[in-house]
This record gives C-alpha cells, sequence and structure tokens, in this order.
C-alpha cells in the first residue's frame, strides 16, 4: 500500500511540475503567438477586437458525481502549484528561495500524510464545495486578468467586454443522478453567490485602501462627488478623500445586496444602511464612475489595476458567479409531459403518438397562455420534480439575474418534440412566453448523442 501510495504522489507531484512547466512556456510564447495571429491572413488585432466584441465563450465546469478526491488534497495540490510560480521568481542566491524550498517540503510532507480518498460517499453538496474551492483558486481571480491581457493583446482599450464568463453543471445536472434536486440547485446558486459577493466586498475594501487621493491635490467629477458617502456618515480623517467616500457608498450598497440576496451581511459591517443593488449592472455603473473620474482628471493609470480587474469580474461574475445549467435526460421530459397532458384533458396516450402528431400537440400547446398544470391534481414524484426545478430555475433567475441558469440541456435528443416538450416544462414556470411573439428565458441545448 505504502509504495502505490508512493507512486500516486509521485504522479501527482509530475503532473504538478509538468503545468508549471507548460505555463512558463505558454507565457514565453505569448509575444510569438501576437505576430503569427497578425501574420495570418485578414486576422488582425482590429478584426478579432470587432469578433470578441459579438460572441461569449462560456467554459463550464461539469458534473463528477463519483469524484472522491478531497479538497485537502486539492488544496495542497493549488499550494504546492503556487510555491513552484513563487519559486521561479525568486532570485538563484536570495534568502526567499532557501524559504520556498522548505515550504515546498513542508507541503508534500503534509501532502504524503493526508488521506488522499473519501471514507464515505460524496454527497451532491460535498461536490458543489469542490467546485467553489476551483473557481476561488483559478476563475474567480484569474479570468479578469486573462481578460485584461486580451483586452491589450487585441486593443480593445480600456471597454469591459462581457465575452468570457464561467459556467457549471454542478447542482443542476440531474440526468442518471437523483440526488440533485430544486435543493441542490438553490444551495449551488446562493454558495456561489456567497463566495463572488465576498470577493467583491473584499475588493472594494481593498481600493479604499489604495485610493487616498485628497481633493485639495486631485480634481473630480461631478458624478464622483454625487456617489459619494454623505460627510456625516465618514471619517472626519476621510472627508477631504472623495474616492474612498464613493466606495464607501458602494461597500454599504453591496453589503446590502448581500442581506437581501443571501439573509444575511457581511462580517465586516458597513459605515451606514444603504439600498441594495437591484442588479450588477448598477454596481458596474459606480465603478464605471470611479474609473471615469479618474481617467479624466489625468489619473487613467490609477484606474487600471484592481480597479478594472473588479470591473472586469462584475462584468463576467455578476451576483451568481457561474451561469448554471440544468440538464435532464429526454425520455423524464417525455413521461413529464405525457403525465401532464393526460391529466389535463389534452391528450389521453401521448407516448404512443407518432413524431409528426406529436410535434403538432406541442406547437398548438405553446401557442396560447393556458397552463396544463393543475393545483387540484396530484402528479407522480418524478412529474412533480420536474415541475418544481423549473419553478425554482424561475425564482433564482427573479433573485440573482438573468444569467443565474441560462441553459437548459437536454440529454439523448434525437427528435423536435424533445425540444418542445422542455419548452412545455418552461411554460408552466413562466420561462416560455407563448402565442405570435413566443420567447423562451432559456436556450434549449440539445445533446444530439
Amino acid at each position: 500500500l505504502l509504495l502505490i501510495r508512493a507512486f500516486s504522489i509521485f504522479s501527482q507531484l509530475a503532473n504538478i511540475a509538468d503545468d508549471h512547466a507548460l505555463r512558463r512556456e505558454t507565457l514565453a510564447l505569448g509575444a510569438e503567438a501576437t505576430q503569427q495571429i497578425e501574420q495570418h491572413a485578414g486576422l488582425d488585432a482590429k478584426r478579432v477586437g470587432a469578433f470578441l466584441k459579438d460572441v461569449l465563450f462560456v467554459p463550464v465546469i461539469t458534473a463528477h458525481p463519483t469524484e472522491v478526491r478531497r479538497k485537502s488534497v486539492l488544496d495542497r495540490e493549488a499550494e504546492l502549484g503556487d510555491l513552484l510560480e513563487q519559486r521561479e521568481q525568486a532570485s538563484a542566491h536570495s534568502k526567499t528561495l532557501a524559504e520556498l524550498d522548505l515550504q515546498l517540503k513542508r507541503a508534500i510532507r503534509i501532502l504524503w500524510q493526508t488521506r488522499m480518498l473519501r471514507s464515505n460517499r460524496i454527497h451532491v453538496t460535498d461536490e458543489i464545495e469542490n467546485d467553489l474551492a476551483i473557481f476561488a483558486g483559478t476563475f474567480l481571480p484569474q479570468l479578469p486578468i486573462v481578460k485584461r491581457h486580451l483586452s491589450r493583446l487585441f486593443k480593445l482599450g480600456s471597454d469591459v467586454i462581457p465575452f468570457l464568463r464561467p459556467g457549471s453543471w454542478v447542482g443542476g445536472d440531474r440526468d442518471g443522478n437523483p440526488n440533485v434536486s430544486p435543493e441542490t440547485l438553490d444551495y449551488a446558486v446562493r454558495r456561489q453567490s456567497e463566495v463572488v459577493i465576498d470577493h467583491y466586498l473584499d475588493e472594494i475594501h481593498a481600493l479604499g485602501a489604495e485610493l487616498s487621493l485628497s481633493e485639495s491635490l486631485v480634481s473630480t467629477s461631478t458624478a464622483l462627488e454625487a456617489l459619494g458617502a454623505a460627510p456625516e456618515l465618514t471619517s472626519v480623517h476621510q472627508r477631504d478623500e472623495p474616492y474612498r467616500r464613493a466606495l464607501i457608498t458602494c461597500y454599504s450598497r453591496m453589503a446590502a445586496t448581500r442581506r437581501v440576496l443571501l439573509g444575511q451581511g457581511p462580517a465586516r459591517q458597513p459605515r451606514y444602511e444603504a439600498e441594495p443593488y437591484a442588479v450588477p449592472e448598477a454596481f458596474a455603473a459606480d465603478l464605471e464612475v470611479i474609473a471615469s473620474s479618474l481617467s479624466e482628471n489625468g489619473d487613467a493609470d490609477l484606474a487600471e489595476g484592481r480597479l478594472l480587474n473588479l470591473r472586469e469580474a462584475v462584468a463576467a461574475f455578476g451576483f451568481h458567479l457561474a451561469t448554471m445549467d440544468v440538464r435532464q435526460n429526454s425520455d423524464v421530459h417525455e413521461r413529464a409531459v405525457s403525465e401532464l397532458l393526460k391529466v389535463g384533458d389534452a391528450e389521453p396516450d401521448y407516448q404512443a403518438l407518432p413524431e409528426n402528431a406529436r410535434t403538432a400537440l406541442l406547437q398548438r400547446e405553446l401557442s396560447h397562455v393556458r397552463p396544463l398544470r393543475s393545483p387540484y391534481a396530484d402528479y407522480s414524484a418524478e412529474t412533480a420534480r420536474e415541475l418544481a426545478i423549473a419553478d425554482r430555475v424561475a425564482a433564482l433567475r427573479r433573485s440573482f439575474g438573468e444569467h443565474t441558469v441560462s441553459n437548459y440541456v437536454i440529454s439523448k435528443a434525437a427528435n423536435v418534440s424533445d425540444l418542445l416538450e422542455t419548452a412545455l416544462l418552461m411554460k408552466e414556470a413562466g420561462l416560455f412566453v407563448p402565442g405570435a411573439a413566443a420567447m423562451a428565458s432559456l436556450r434549449i441545448v440539445p445533446l444530439f448523442e
């Protein structure tokens, strides 16, 4: 067993070192890649920049309910990667290098003495927490930096363009997993929101420590003055610091937003009770006021860095961190729709109909506002569950924003009726607007398997 464990950990360490080497090579090739892009026929930086303004890339964390690695092991792996990065930047003869070597040895020793696998079956909430650890260590701090790098590469200027947003199936992918429920979807969204809102609060607080500019030494915009907290709500030592007063307002409003969305304020209490942000765009607008004031008054370089990264984060993450996808097998939809149609006296045996008859029937049902679901009927556990998922999606979108859940993925899609069945279930929760100007609130995404 010790021999097997030794080879397992050796493989882990080799992979970490290999990933580190690959990152260094990628950074070294960055300039060369830029030249190749510009030399490629028609793909100059201006054209690529215009393209990025009209597209959306969504890297998605998919669900793996059989994942047995513990968060403690994932944390050690991340720590080792960070230490290698720090070691790369340290001078060969500095005391820092020797200290980093000791930290590497300590991290490896802890990894060696940590149980690698879970001793109990993983729950969906455990998987969600693992997912959050990945987001906290990668997307949350790094995605804004990647976006700024691409913006510089393709000459997008300081425009904040949401062409890159993360997604997740964890907590919403119930295809073959009976443990995924409306409750796990709700838990995933709320925990993601907690992580990203706390990140915003920390960044606002850090910006307040940085932007100590005095109005006796700098000019500011009228909009910034209006954004600033009233003098009686600020420290006597900050009353001549307009950017800090503005950030006090931002922090107080974000704290109120946390209380409204999550039921509890932050550990670091706000200076005063303020109106919450109704939507992420309102928070982004306040940050834009701060950035514009800096740029218009000769401090454009101060609008970069942490402030610009925070603006990029808001455009990418909103109040939900990652867009949740819900996913189900088409067979389940078929059974649920068949029951709804039968109980609603619209069709006694939907599953016996040929495809063309199914499609025609579903189109008729989607053309008018009459619901099929009745509060006086009892439905099977499976159908009730599908309706509950749709209801929860609608509620979460109302609370956390339309990007909270954007896609309804159908496994084993084979026919047009598979898409229309999904739309019919969405209609019962108000996620599909029927009639001549029909509109689906979620993208219906068929997986042709």
